[in-house]
Parts: structure tokens; C-alpha cells; sequence
């Protein structure tokens, strides 16, 4: 495993926790559902990209 590689894996872990922490933000700050919704998916998917996941390693074998 290069470094490289656990770069990006840091990366992706801080996004996907970015994303998880919408939600209490948004409730304490009234934000619309729809609007932290959008918020949570472009941390999420992104850091899930970076991270990679058993999921996406099934879907590109295919």
C-alpha cells in the first residue's frame, strides 16, 4: 500500500464523516431535509469513491 493510496483512504474517511455530521448541523440550524440530504450525498459518495469499498470493487469486476 503506497502512500498514495492511504492519502486518499484519509481523505475519503474525513469526507464520509464530513457527510455523517450534516445531519446534527442541520438540525440545530433548522436546514431543510432536502437541503442537508444534497449536502450529505456530495460528501458521502465521494469519500466512498476515495475510501473504495467491497461494493465498488464487485460493481467494476462486472
Amino acid at each position: 500500500m503506497g502512500l498514495k493510496e492511504v492519502e486518499r483512504k484519509k481523505l475519503g474517511l474525513l469526507l464520509i464523516l464530513l457527510g455523517v455530521a450534516v445531519w446534527p448541523v442541520a438540525a440545530v440550524f433548522n436546514i431543510a431535509t432536502r437541503t442537508a440530504l444534497a449536502l450529505h450525498l456530495s460528501l458521502v459518495i465521494p469519500g466512498v469513491y476515495l475510501r473504495g469499498s467491497r461494493i465498488l470493487r464487485f460493481l467494476r469486476r462486472k
